[in-house]
């Protein structure tokens, strides 16, 4: 099954061949020997992504395309396979479909293919419907989950053609949602946090996971169409999880609320714009109750909430300044908790977060701009040198630069024109943003490296303002300075990364060109295909 999937070419040239490949793996798929299954599963998948037109194509001596008579014989080919092969099974079938350019024939292969997930999605809604105490029944709620799971895998493989069915469960979807929402609820209200644990709220929730994975999953899809996902999937969407979310207790909250959301936000842009305000309500402030206490807990929804909030300042930037000055300024404090973390991802992602609001900001109205500098620019520029300085932060050491030497040049370009210092103190009188921001620099190392001289500092925030406009030489410099301090003494590795994983790249890059000229060094699953 494996050698088989690799010779994509060879299947499309011959397709009784390839025909008689699949008919051979549905047959493994009814064999009971441990793996088999999956085996036949995954090949499926990877021949349906290779070879996906042969199968929606009309073949010389075939009454129609074979795909049409996978699906009717679909039930006959799932009935020995675990849930997971079948949404395998299912996947494979959509990725078939993706290749059916004709809306109305792609529609009908999607109903063939839902039709037996959605005969029991029916069924089992109306028993809820009828009886809510049916959705305890763990039973019921592990074959919806299934159910769930299934539209997932169809719909990332069919892509925006799924929306028909979307259609079709979308009301009922969020009802249910609503639904088990409602005994999670009251379960975490007569025991505690200690309900999230039972096996029936574990069920259920994974039924609130999936339902939002439909969502994510089309929204990513959904090209051409964002106008009408904006007015007829959001607002009910909306309205049934970011309530939920914040009423919820912590243990409760599902990370995929806020990815989802992310994802709503990153393709439908500034068509969000209005809904921030209750996002920022229901999401932002809960969610950074739950990881501001340490850099720890919560890892998933810790790197969610500030890809969340980056795609907001990116796509929705008007919003975040109509904020409240006091949700403002907590978000402002967020970004900087951000960046003090020491795993990588979220650290770099709340410089990340830092630098495009500097940028966001330089480009707004000036008085406007000014207000944001004065006010935060020297706290930001501090707590950068903070964590820059600090040897557990020097996995993000490259972000650091970058944000570092944005700043600098802002103000050695005089684009920050409002002065970021209290004029009316005596000491500040005749200064300009310049030297009191070459000033707090020198005093802010001077107090964390008592080691080094008062020259040793002066050179430093020299070359700072020397170097800021090629980030090759301003990072060098930075990091000669800091393995100067003897603080980084050890193991610098980090340090280096951008040049380390360069030289990794370039490296795959030259063994990838030298097997490209010598016939048979690349697997044939590696060569590029056309459809």
């Amino acid at each position: 099954m494996y050698v088989v999937g690799q010779y994509p070419r060879f299947l499309k040239a011959h397709w009784k061949f390839l025909k008689t490949v699949a008919n051979k793996l549905f047959e493994f798929m009814h064999e009971l020997h441990e793996g088999v299954r999956d085996m036949a599963c995954d090949t499926f998948v990877t021949i349906a992504q290779k070879c996906r037109r042969h199968f929606v194509n009309p073949q010389p001596g075939e009454p129609c395309p074979f795909v049409e008579e996978i699906i009717s014989s679909a039930n006959a080919i799932t009935s020995d396979l675990e849930p997971h092969q079948v949404n395998r099974f299912c996947e494979a079938i959509g990725y078939l479909i993706s290749a059916q350019s004709d809306p109305a024939t792609q529609e009908q292969l999607i109903v063939g293919l839902m039709k037996p997930a959605n005969d029991m999605w029916d069924n089992l809604v109306q028993q809820a419907g009828e009886n809510i105490n049916v959705l305890e029944d763990l039973k019921v709620v592990k074959q919806l989950g299934n159910i769930l799971r299934n539209n997932v895998s169809s719909c990332s493989a069919v892509g925006k053609g799924f929306i028909s069915q979307v259609g079709r469960i979308y009301i009922d979807m969020l009802g249910l949602y609503k639904a088990v929402s409602e005994i999670i609820s009251g379960c975490v209200a007569r025991d505690g946090e200690i309900a999230t644990r039972y096996a029936n709220v574990r069920a259920m929730r994974t039924i609130k996971k999936e339902a939002l994975l439909v969502v994510d999953t089309y929204v990513k899809h959904c090209d051409g169409e964002v106008a009408a996902v904006n007015e007829n999937m959001v607002p009910p969407l909306l309205e049934a999880v970011l309530a939920d979310y914040a009423q919820n207790v912590p243990p409760a909250r599902d990370a995929e609320v806020l990815k989802t959301v992310n994802t709503i936000t990153a393709t439908l842009g500034g068509l969000m714009t209005d809904k921030i305000p209750i996002i920022f309500d229901s999401l932002f402030e809960s969610t950074m109750g739950m990881i501001n206490q340490d850099f720890t807990e919560y890892p998933e929804h810790r790197l969610a909430i500030y890809q969340l909030l980056r795609t907001i300042n990116k796509n929705c930037f008007s919003a975040m300044l109509n904020l409240p000055p006091q949700q403002f300024r907590f978000m402002v404090m967020s970004v900087m908790w951000g960046f003090k973390h020491t795993l990588r991802d979220v650290a770099d992602l709340g410089l990340t977060i830092a630098q495009e609001l500097i940028n966001n900001f330089n480009l707004c109205d000036r008085a406007i701009s000014d207000a944001f500098f004065q006010t935060y620019f020297v706290e930001l520029l501090n707590e950068i040198i903070v964590v820059l300085s600090d040897n557990d932060h020097k996995g993000s050491f490259r972000w650091q630069c970058v944000v570092l030497a944005r700043m600098i040049h802002l103000v050695e370009s005089n684009q920050i024109t409002a002065p970021l210092f209290d004029t009316s103190l005596p000491e500040n009188a005749g200064k300009d943003n310049n030297i009191f921001i070459r000033q707090s620099i020198a005093n802010l190392l001077a107090t964390a490296f008592a080691n080094l001289t008062q020259r040793q500092i002066e050179v430093f925030v020299e070359g700072l303002f020397n170097f800021y406009s090629d980030i090759e030489k301003f990072r060098n410099h930075v990091r000669d300075f800091l393995i100067q301090t003897k603080e980084f003494a050890g193991d610098n590795a980090d340090l280096f990364l951008d040049e380390t994983e360069r030289e990794i790249n370039e490296k795959k890059q030259r063994e990838k060109e030298m097997a490209q000229q010598i016939p048979g060094m690349l697997k044939p699953s590696e060569m590029e295909e056309d459809e």
